[in-house]
Formats: structure tokens, sequence, C-alpha cells
């Protein structure tokens, strides 16, 4: 079993990825690439005449597989490969980081945010393969850290100075001015980032979606959750973005879709061990937009919608949105994700029964602590591995 993770509107780097490399690698663009970066992503609007989707795409893959401290991820070496290669069909342009350090994560992202952020017409996209961990705070949130290579094991001492928090995630959110970027992390890990969506249909009103800002994100999974180190979630990312995600055949995959479509395939091909969650930032000035992912092939679609009636038997648009985020609910040990549904449907039919097991979980909480004080000793932090338990403790 690998790491658990997960997580992506993704910001991707391109690097020629050597297995074996030692410590960070990473490499810049060439002049082709500049020029293919200057290619406008156009549509056609209602009068024949051609709208501009974006002016730029910029893609960072990052990947961590060669840990000091945590079990070492092999298979994040070839979903860096995979996805960087679906995106530059996209029409990004992508550069990759390899086994980076918290130092050169926060340099890396700060200078492609510095390069490409700050375009209006730009669209932005990171992805992360790699652990993820999940700690307690004392004021009953949780938080979500992306996993450096040489960060300590189970243990808090040094997690700060080894670790990206999803705070830190949330202010390069901010910090971009580009109407549109996504944050895709394939690791398991909670926290309050950003809301999940429900499912829902996803009006095909594609210009006017990708005139408004946001920033959204996409994880592969959640805390506790075991994810093998063969990624059914990159899989199907890539799958996503070259057509399968297009839900409702329009010739565009929107990052609505892609959320919808990942949260049904992964949790149906993981038999529901391994569950996506997808939303956009708690923001009201940068959640009303949408990524768009044009299909540019004919050829491409026909091959999809042949895809589609064979490996999406479910109408996933259709499902009731309340009623699968309630069978997550019945079965979940996080307080957090009880107060998240409860938000998302306060007056819903499964309201009254969220707010008693709230209320029997905080009460066990409470105990559990008093307890604790009694017995002076330390509360254990658990670490997770892209959702796995690290050495299945």
């Amino acid at each position: 079993m690998r790491r658990s993770r997960p997580f992506v509107l993704a910001i991707l780097l391109l690097v020629q990825s050597v297995p074996g490399w030692e410590g960070s690698a990473f490499q810049g663009r060439n002049s082709k690439d500049v020029e293919k970066s200057r290619q406008a992503i156009t549509i056609p609007g209602s009068d024949g005449k051609e709208i501009q989707l974006y002016a730029g795409s910029y893609a960072l893959v990052i990947g961590v597989s060669d840990y000091i401290n945590w079990p070492k991820l092999p298979g994040v070496l070839k979903d860096i490969e995979a996805v960087s290669e679906a995106l530059e069909l996209k029409g990004f342009v992508v550069e990759k980081l390899i086994n980076p350090n918290r130092g050169e994560f926060r340099e890396t992202l700060d200078r492609f945010i510095n390069e490409h952020g700050l375009e209006q017409k730009n669209r932005l996209l990171i992805y992360f393969a790699g652990h993820g961990h999940t700690r307690d705070l004392s004021d009953d949130r949780q938080m979500g850290y992306l996993v450096m290579k040489n960060a300590p094991e189970r243990t808090d001492r040094g997690l700060f100075l080894t670790t990206i928090s999803m705070d830190e995630i949330n202010t390069y959110a901010k910090q971009i001015e580009s109407n549109h970027a996504m944050f895709v992390f394939d690791s398991c890990f909670s926290g309050t980032l950003f809301r999940s969506e429900g499912i829902k249909r996803v009006p095909p009103m594609i210009a006017s979606k990708a005139a408004q800002p946001v920033r959204q994100f996409i994880t592969s999974g959640t805390a506790k959750q075991q994810v093998p180190d063969e990624s059914i979630f990159r899989r199907y990312f890539v799958r996503g973005i070259q057509g399968e995600g297009d839900l409702d055949r329009d010739g565009y995959v929107t990052g609505e879709e892609l959320g919808v479509y990942l949260s049904g395939v992964v949790s149906q091909e993981s038999g529901k061990t391994q569950t996506p969650r997808y939303g956009k930032i708690q923001d009201v000035k940068l959640n009303l937009g949408d990524m768009v992912f044009r299909l540019a092939r004919e050829k491409e679609k026909e091959l999809v919608s042949e895809v589609k009636e064979v490996t999406m038997p479910v109408p996933f648009p259709t499902l009731d949105p309340e009623e699968e985020a309630w069978k997550q609910i019945v079965s979940t040990t996080s307080v957090e994700m009880v107060k998240e549904f409860l938000s998302a449907y306060p007056g819903g039919r499964y309201a009254t029964a969220a707010r008693f097991k709230l209320k029997g979980m905080e009460a066990t909480k409470d105990a559990a602590r008093i307890e604790e004080v009694k017995s002076g000793l330390p509360t254990v932090l658990t670490s997770f591995t892209r959702g796995e338990v690290v050495n299945g403790k």
C-alpha cells in the first residue's frame, strides 16, 4: 500500500524525471514552451466569433517519492509523468518539481505565481502527489499538511519546518491574480480549506463560467483512508480531463464536472474506501467561476462517448447530493465532517440526525479529554500516508 493522499486544481511543474534521483529536481521552460503558452484557448461564441477563454495555461506538478523517514512512494514518479503529459495535451506549459523539501516547495511556488499568476487571463493548475498528514488542533479543528521529503515520522517536532499546511495553500490561492486556479492533491488529509460540493448537474454556460474568478480544490481522499501506491485517483484524473469528465457531453470538462466525476468513479472503483472531495475556496469573491478544459478533437469526443457507455453506467449528475453526503456522515468519526454536513444542509432531512450524532461525538471527546487529564498522558497524534496509517499502526 502506498500513501494517504488527496486534493487538485493543480499547479504543475515540468522536469525530465529520472527514477532514482536524489533531492529535488527542477527543469525550466525552453523557447518552444514559452511560445506554446502564448497560444490562447478560445471557444466559438453564439455569433460565430471566437471568445478567448485563457491567454496562457500553466501547470506545476509536484511529487514526493524518495522520503527519508516516511515510506517511499515509487508510484509517484509514474503519476507525475502521466499527469504532466495529459496536461500538456490540454495546452498547459508544465513544470515539474521532484522530491522537494519545504524551502524548495515554497521557493518554486512563489516563482511560479510571480511568473504566471499575475495575468488575469491565465489559468493555473497545481498538482501534488505524496504523503498527507492530519493533525488535531487544540481548538477542535483538524489541519491537513503536505509532507515534504525530510519530514520526521510520527511526531509534531519539526512539523512546521518540514511540511506545508493547508492554511499556507489558502494564502497562495489568494495571492494568485489569474481568474482561474485549481489545486489537486493526491494525498489524504482533513481540513477546512474548502467547502465540499454536493453532486449536481453542471450548467453548460461555459463563457460565463470562464469569465468569473475561482479557486478550486480536489483531494483524492480524506484522513484515515487507505490509498494504494498505484494511484486510482491519478488514472481517473487523466481520463477525466481527456473527456470522460464531460458529463453533459457538450465538448468541455469543467472543474465542477471533474470533481463530480472523480468523486463517483474513484469511490466506486475503490469499493468506497477512497472518497475524493472537491469544492471551491471559502471566499465569495473567488468561488464564482469554473475552470474549463476544452475537448479539441472530434475523434477524442467520439472515443470518450463510447468509453462513457461502458465505464459510466451510473448517471452521476442525477444523484441526490444530500443523500450521498449523508452516506459518508453515517460512518464518519470526524466531528469536522459532521459540522460541514450541517453547514451545507442545515434544514435537510438528515439535519436532526446529524445534530444528535454531533452531540454524541462531542460528549465522547469531552469525556476522553477528562480521562486524559486524569491520567496525565499526552494525546498521540496519528500520521497518515496519502490516507494510510504509517507502518500500518
